[in-house]
């Protein structure tokens, strides 16, 4: 599941299903691991605030781990999603820069 957000309106919101951003970030899940993650509205907040707001940038939360376990006594991730999560991000990086220059 990702979280996106329209800060245009300072409203959490799930209709940025078309907004290249999300749509690169899901086709590579979707490769990575056969699911095509979910968008929805982060009833938390996070530092994508300030992307968003002081520099304007396209963002989107996608991790590993559940949200309610963080912050908590027992936080914790399994490795297994680390694993997922950095195979769909080097999947995506692949595909924003296929000959693998980052410049």
């Amino acid at each position: 599941e990702m979280c996106g957000r329209d800060w245009s309106s300072d409203v959490c919101s799930s209709d940025l299903d078309d907004h290249p951003l999300v749509l690169a970030v899901a086709d590579a899940v979707q490769a990575t691991t056969g699911l095509r993650p979910e968008l929805v509205a982060a009833p938390y907040g996070c530092d994508m605030a300030l992307w968003a707001n002081v520099g304007g940038a396209a963002t989107l939360v996608y991790g590993p781990g559940d949200v309610a376990r963080a912050h908590a006594p027992d936080e914790h991730v399994d490795l297994r999603e680390v694993r997922s999560v950095t195979g769909a991000l080097i999947r995506l990086l692949d595909t924003l820069h296929p000959s693998g220059d980052t410049e």
